[in-house]
């Protein structure tokens, strides 16, 4: 992995798994004395990776992990942590510790949020430890719209481990654990070691710190009962649960972590807001997305964990390039066994096959491919769309859709350019502007660089 470079492992509408950029070496300030009084050094908690859930994992107002959405398995998520660990073990051989952080939208109140995103944290957290006794809780005491019972969680765990399902709920929570999270991990492996009641292990932030906020406009908007649905569709980018992973040397005490239990009302989270906190995360003139404008999480201590964090930005996914396999008419590839090799090392498998709509399901680093990535079918090559010409508004969008720089579904359709732009200037050192000015399209040349 390079030394200075962000690593996204996995990129999809479940989730996102990723290394963080490697930190700055830690600057110590000490000062000479006449007496026998030491001077005390302490680590920055500075995570190392990050695995993501997305709202889309759960079903609304629930904290139950489905098991597959939208042809991707929550599996597939999880499963890469146990590798992710092992890329960032220290020289001692410690592996990462984790810590699962849930968050709501910022429809609600404060508690009910707080509380439905701490069942979230805590439904995460069993599910990695596979503790059934945690999930049991859960399902024996139902809170607000999140009730297990009627939400017939039973059923589908049952339908996902199949024939061989237990007919005791405990040992059927335990079979459907281990599909959806194989290698387990222990009390040991989170920050807090399984005491203290969960601190520093899990916790919920309620609506704290949003990705996105409404402009003032949209707010009004969506404020009215007819338009609740598609409010709370827009807010899904809100509502997730993300798994930070910090340097396994880190001695943490868990009474000092400064997030309440997850279990836990609003009222601790409060004296670790910005002092202009409760401002950052209301609407204002315009619509944002923290990525971009990095200023809409209320806590403080969060927003140093994760301000420039890949699994805290709708950019971590759409670095990835979207392959569509389709024949000389344009039409999808469906359903075909598709070879896939990048730097000549073939990655797909025998049982690889494009989806419906000819969509390739590996998504490939755009980084990690460039000049040197093939797709082949039996008979077919795949081909990024050519563009208009540069200068062209729409010939822009192309390219920076090529490079995996889609726009944020939540942004106003008149400000996806902008974004788009805000977001290729950032990542490829041009001034940001968000304008197609000449450095901009420069800078897109040489990048997209098609022929």
């Amino acid at each position: 992995m390079p030394d200075s470079d962000e690593v996204v492992q996995h990129a999809s509408d479940v989730g996102t798994a990723a290394s963080h950029a490697v930190a700055s070496p830690q600057p110590f300030r000490v000062a000479p004395t006449t007496t026998a009084v030491f001077n005390v050094l302490g680590q920055d908690l500075v995570p190392v990776a990050c695995v993501s859930l997305n709202d889309i994992a759960f079903e609304f107002d629930s904290s139950f992990v489905m098991p597959r959405v939208k042809d991707v398995d929550v599996a597939d998520v999880l499963k890469l942590i146990p590798g992710l660990r092992k890329r960032h073990v220290t020289a001692s051989g410690q592996l990462p510790l984790a810590s699962v952080f849930g968050h709501a939208d910022p429809t609600g109140t404060e508690d009910y949020n707080k509380h439905l995103s701490g069942r979230r944290a805590t439904a995460v957290y069993g599910l990695l430890t596979h503790r059934a006794d945690i999930w049991m809780g859960l399902y024996n005491a139902a809170f607000g719209g999140d009730d297990w019972k009627k939400a017939k969680v039973v059923d589908t765990m049952r339908k996902h481990v199949g024939k061989s399902a237990p007919a005791d709920v405990s040992a059927l929570i335990a079979a459907y654990m281990a599909l959806l999270c194989p290698q387990k991990l222990e009390a040991a492996d989170f920050l807090g070691k399984g005491k203290a009641g969960g601190k520093a292990d899990m916790q919920g932030c309620g609506k704290v710190n949003p990705v996105m906020v409404f402009s003032k406009e949209e707010d009004q908007k969506f404020s009215k009962p007819a338009n609740h649905q598609e409010r709370d569709s827009q807010n899904q980018t809100n509502r997730r649960v993300v798994i930070y992973f910090f340097r396994g040397n880190i001695k943490l005490d868990p009474a000092q972590w400064p997030c309440p239990l997850a279990s836990a009302d609003a009222s601790g989270c409060k004296p670790r807001f910005f002092s202009d906190g409760d401002h950052r995360r209301s609407p204002a003139a315009a619509h944002r997305v923290f990525p971009l404008v990095k200023d809409t999480f209320g806590c403080r201590f969060y927003d140093r964990i994760a301000h420039n964090s890949p699994c805290e930005s709708p950019a971590g996914r759409r670095r990835f390039l979207r392959i569509f396999v389709r024949d000389v008419q344009g039409k999808p590839i469906a359903n075909e066994v598709y070879t896939l090799e990048i730097e000549g090392k073939l990655v797909s498998t025998d049982a690889d096959r494009t989806g419906g709509d000819g969509l390739v399901r590996k998504e490939i680093s755009w980084e990690a491919s460039k000049g040197v990535l093939k797709v082949r079918t039996h008979e077919w090559d795949i081909q990024i769309e050519t563009p208009p010409p540069h200068t062209d508004e729409e010939g822009a969008r192309v390219r920076l859709a090529n490079l995996g720089y889609f726009p944020d579904p939540t942004i106003p359709d008149e400000d996806t350019l902008k974004y788009s732009l805000w977001e290729f200037q950032d990542a490829n050192g041009v001034e940001r502007t968000g304008e197609l000015d000449a450095a901009t399209v420069k800078k897109l040349d040489e990048i997209h660089n098609i022929s």
